[in-house]
């Protein structure tokens, strides 16, 4: 068990160190002198009895310190997670450990510098109501919503439709 958290550590080091270096990167290309803020598209992992992957948007402080992050709300069936796979036991045990997403259950604006900024994660465009969904509990709890931000990696989907739908 010590082996495992020493490595969990040594992951977490490794990524906020390669965080602190996009940071500063990304500021010294700037002629700005407001402090960068990134945000990137990547795998959350949360540690406990039994670990949880998300699919997920984190937002990177100043200090290359992961600030706060949004899991994925709506997953796509076979690619992100496998229908049933709870209610059928066995066949949990037939897959690799970890096979399948958790999906986010909330959304989670971003305060970058000021303006609020209201993540979307790839297919989560083509799902509309993921993000209406969203802007509507932020305004029930008095968040305003300035604009929303997709994360997606075209790439799987060459000349298709769906790139089109993302750059609308």
């Amino acid at each position: 068990m010590l082996d495992l958290r020493r490595a969990i550590g040594e992951s977490q080091q490794y990524f906020q160190q390669r965080s602190q270096l996009l940071v500063d990167a990304s500021q010294a290309t700037l002629a700005s002198s407001d402090p960068v803020q990134v945000l990137a598209g990547c795998g959350v992992m949360r540690y406990a009895a039994e670990p949880e992957v998300y699919c997920g948007l984190v937002q990177i402080g100043q200090d290359g310190g992961v600030q706060d992050w949004y899991g994925k709300n709506h997953l796509v069936m076979f690619g992100e997670y496998i229908p049933l796979l709870s209610s059928i036991p066995y066949l949990k045990d037939l897959l690799p450990p970890g096979m399948g997403l958790k999906a986010g259950s909330t959304a989670q604006p971003f305060d970058v510098n000021g303006v609020n900024l209201l993540p979307n994660i790839c297919l989560e465009t083509a799902v509309e109501r993921v993000a209406v969904n969203h802007v509507r509990k932020l305004r029930e709890q008095g968040l305003a919503v300035d604009a929303i931000v997709t994360v997606t990696n075209d790439g799987w989907f060459d000349r298709s439709s769906v790139v089109t739908h993302h750059l609308h």
